[in-house]
């Protein structure tokens, strides 16, 4: 049976090769987990230009071990013209549904175009120039210029200004981090990995169609940061978990303290 094409590269084939050829869409996808990874596969695929930036020295630097269930990774990666890898992965894992996720990170990263994933390369501003381009600012004070910046960077996020927004989008964990903080992170362990593998193919299908043959304003459409309540001005955007987070912690140590004290009424006299 044929591998299928992946929507990108589907929606590439049916704009005319003159407009293909003229596009100059630069894609700056920033963190190299299974969304970013995934969504540069797929833009590759498509003949758009997309580069990751990583901030770890290494992709083994943070070794991600074990297996995680990913339902969705058999049609996502055969949509990538990664099939055969996806076999191979499979017959070593240990329960069905599942992949080793340091092995499909890998697969997915050595899938990707020569040069087109710089590790050691931390972003920690997006602004815009004079241009209207995207100024990406690294750590070492380096700078590039991008069309649209995909977030991929799990929990944190770089700063994004706020006429930046419009041309940054967001996948996996750093669109849960603006949508579904207050879940504590159930849907992310849960369904994590799945999700970001489904985003990233999403997001390159909507990049490719917007983006190719077209002056439109690009449409990110729910990957839009500016529809998650990106934080503008420095922020993070895990800011909001964070203060969550503390304030059920402390609210869970009331009620223990008080659970104490009503047992042993001998420790509030204590006290």
């Amino acid at each position: 049976m044929p591998v299928p094409d992946s929507p990108a590269k589907m929606a590439a084939a049916a704009v005319p090769l003159e407009a293909r050829e003229a596009c100059s869409l630069r894609v700056a996808i920033i963190g190299a987990g299974f969304g970013g990874l995934a969504t540069a596969r797929a833009l590759h695929e498509a003949g758009v230009g997309a580069r990751v930036y990583e901030q770890d020295e290494t992709l083994d630097q943070v070794w991600v071990g074990g297996e995680l269930r990913v339902p969705s990774a058999k049609r996502t990666l055969a949509a990538l013209g990664l099939e055969a890898e996806w076999r191979a992965l499979h017959a070593t894992a240990t329960h069905p549904d599942c992949l080793p996720l340091q092995g499909l990170r890998d697969v997915l990263a050595m899938s990707l175009n020569d040069g087109h994933l710089e590790c050691g390369r931390r972003i920690v501003s997006i602004t815009t120039n004079c241009a209207g381009e995207l100024r990406l600012e690294f750590a070492d004070g380096a700078v590039a210029a991008a069309d649209i910046a995909v977030v991929a960077s799990g929990m944190t996020a770089p700063r994004v200004s706020r006429d930046a927004l419009r041309h940054t989008a967001a996948v996996g964990d750093a669109r849960w981090a603006q949508r579904r903080w207050w879940d504590l992170g159930s849907r992310r362990i849960r369904a994590g990995a799945d999700m970001a593998l489904v985003e990233g193919l999403e997001l390159s299908d909507r990049l490719v169609r917007s983006g190719l043959g077209s002056h439109a304003p690009l449409d990110l459409g729910i990957f839009a940061a500016s529809r998650r309540r990106w934080p503008g001005g420095g922020r993070r955007a895990t800011e909001p978990q964070e203060c969550l987070s503390l304030a059920l912690l402390a609210l869970a140590a009331a009620v223990a303290a008080s659970a104490l004290i009503a047992l042993h009424p001998g420790l509030s006299e204590a006290g």
